[in-house]
């Protein structure tokens, strides 16, 4: 309790750090009764001295109405002040805004300017979803070249769903050399990173003989199972969602 009190001592004294871990404190319930109206007022403090962290916080619960009443338009000038100062978890959330007109204007460009930011940043959502933004052709024109680049970035920084993606392109040789070897490797990377998708391809790769694999019953019995599993977590975190 010694160390709770003089962080607060710290924050009230005027501490950023110390007034945005107090946010946190009070907003997960931490050793102190969980209170978000306090989590936000902390958060606040801290935003107004520009730390990013408590910036982008303090937009999440203005977005969410937790602690506040719920703003978006103000969620969204934090997000941005928290993206001007680096924060990649808010330029993540500013291209989202920018790319689906939430409290502003569709603009396109800069929700690709920003998913780049972030992805360069190390963000493996946002390259993915470059690579998703260049094969579809939605919202800029189809280039496969950048396509394949994004969600090679991103399946090396673990991403599953890109993993899976650059499968089908070695599989059909779209926009590389057609490679059933490459391809089985990064259908394995997938199923590795968790895609249920990939291990029901996999079972019937292995129980099939596809992509020059050997026929494998026990690797196709294992990547069915493994493909159920999977898909019963997500009916889970699905129902979950739908009690909120």
């Amino acid at each position: 309790m010694m160390i709770l009190a003089d962080l607060v001592d710290a924050a009230e004294f005027g501490s950023s750090e110390s007034q945005f871990l107090l946010g946190y404190l009070y907003e997960k319930g931490h050793e102190i009764e969980q209170s978000y109206e306090k989590a936000f007022y902390w958060y606040k403090k801290a935003a107004n001295q520009t730390l990013p962290a408590a910036q982008y916080a303090l937009a999440l619960m203005l977005e969410s109405g937790k602690g506040t009443k719920k703003d978006i338009k103000s969620a969204f000038d934090w997000y941005k002040r928290a993206a001007d100062l680096g924060y990649n978890l808010a330029i993540i959330n500013l291209a989202f805004h920018y790319e689906y007109g939430i409290e502003t204007q569709i603009d396109y460009a800069n929700a690709i300017i920003y998913y780049e930011i972030a992805a360069k940043n190390g963000s493996k959502t946002s390259a993915c979803r470059l690579g998703e933004i260049y094969e579809e052709g939605v919202i800029t024109e189809v280039n496969t070249a950048k396509s394949l680049f994004w969600f090679k970035k991103a399946a090396e920084l673990g991403d599953a769903l890109a993993a899976l993606h650059l499968a089908r392109a070695y599989e059909n040789g779209i926009g590389v050399t057609q490679d059933n070897g490459t391809a089985l490797f990064w259908y394995e990377k997938a199923a590795e990173l968790g895609n249920s998708g990939a291990h029901r391809y996999l079972q019937m790769i292995y129980k099939e003989g596809l992509l020059g694999a050997s026929v494998n019953i026990n690797k196709a019995i294992a990547h069915d199972e493994k493909a159920r599993y999977l898909h019963e977590q997500e009916k889970e975190k699905i129902a979950d969602l739908g009690k909120r």
